[in-house]
Formats: C-alpha cells, structure tokens, sequence
C-alpha cells in the first residue's frame, strides 16, 4: 500500500484512530467502506515498529492500522 491508493477497511468492527487533532478520538465504522491514502509513517512502541496509514474516510484524516485496511483492487 502506498499514497494515492484506493483502500477499504478490512476487518469487522475496526477502529481507525483519529490521530491529527485529538488523539483520544475513535471511529467506528463498518467493513468495505472506501478510504484514500494521503500518508505513512510508523508508531514506534518500544522496540515494535507498527506501519500506520493516514487515511481520508468520510471527510475526515484519520490514522489507521495496516492490519485494518486493504487495497480496493483486491476485493
């Protein structure tokens, strides 16, 4: 997965962590809903590296897992 990749959130009852503006805000939302990636980075938890997506999804950016996601041309 890259930026400018058509994605859709992947597991059932997945959070996507609203990280820009407040970073205890969650929203839940239902599998095979649409989402673009605008950007990746990494959390770094100790000596575990997780791959984080940046992704538009109903209007807002929102950070989520690589885990959660999965490209659209897949399905």
């Amino acid at each position: 997965m890259k930026t400018g990749d058509l994605v859709v959130v992947a597991s059932p009852g997945a959070t996507v962590l609203f990280f820009i503006t407040d970073p205890g805000k969650t929203h839940w939302i239902k599998p095979g809903k649409p989402a673009l990636i605008v950007d990746m980075g990494y959390m770094v938890t100790g000596n575990v590296s997780i791959k984080k997506f940046k992704i538009l999804l109903d209007g807002e950016l929102w950070w989520a897992s690589e885990n959660q996601l999965d490209l659209l041309d897949k399905q």
